[in-house]
């Protein structure tokens, strides 16, 4: 049978749940954010490669302004890209949980069942399914693909006690069944505007500020079109 924790995902991660998908990339994401609080320290010490008598020429106060432009080329090189890789590990886990939700629903998938059985499980009451489901878990493995076809239909009817009823019946159609639940309260498409925005609202000030455009600026950078 096949089981919702055969899926691997990016970086090698075994996972069998949304939530453990979600906590692994926003892991991820927080040690992006964790990076810029350094920032401020290595774009001070960047090493603008100048040679000591031009620095002696350009006196200290122009060599001061030369040094903090080079900070602030160094600070925006450094937001933009940590902008980019946030936004794209917020991608790559929408898409890594429709992945488990379309395993957990593989798993869910009936092997051999008729039109006619769909179009019966479809019209049935709930005490008949109820009813039903308790006949075919009698039957043990033969009576797997009607616990199957019924459970798809309890799915597609919102029926949702029902549904729970007969995933109770194996772990691993317990486990597909909480997938499927949590990754249809995620929005199908995440919008890279919006990741942006969190993105910017979430940045160390002190990295912001090393921007010559501030807050304004900030949202500029970064944006996959």
């Amino acid at each position: 049978m096949t089981e919702v924790n055969d899926n691997v995902v990016s970086d090698g991660l075994q996972v069998a749940d949304v939530d453990t998908l979600r906590r692994h990339y926003g892991g991820l994401r927080a040690a992006i954010l964790t990076e810029l609080f350094s920032l401020p320290s290595e774009a001070q010490n960047v090493d603008i490669q100048m040679g000591g008598k031009v620095q002696e020429r350009l006196g200290k106060a122009a060599l001061d302004k030369v040094k903090v432009a080079h900070g602030e080329l160094f600070a925006r090189d450094k937001i933009e890209a940590a902008k980019v890789r946030f936004i794209e590990n917020e991608l790559e886990m929408a898409a890594a949980i429709q992945a488990l939700a379309e395993r957990a629903s593989e798993v869910l998938s009936p092997r051999q069942a008729t039109t006619t059985d769909v179009l019966q499980a479809s019209t049935m009451t709930s005490d008949q399914i109820l009813a039903a489901s308790e006949v075919a878990r009698s039957m043990g493995d033969a009576g797997e693909d009607t616990l199957l076809v019924l459970l798809r239909a309890c799915i597609e009817r919102d029926l949702d006690q029902e549904a729970w009823h007969i995933a109770a019946m194996n772990p691993e159609w317990e486990q597909a069944l909480t997938v499927i639940g949590e990754a249809s309260q995620l929005p199908d498409e995440p919008d890279p505007d919006e990741i942006a925005a969190r993105f910017d609202a979430q940045s160390p000030e002190s990295a912001v500020q090393l921007l010559g455009g501030g807050e304004s600026e900030l949202n500029r950078l970064g944006h996959i079109r």
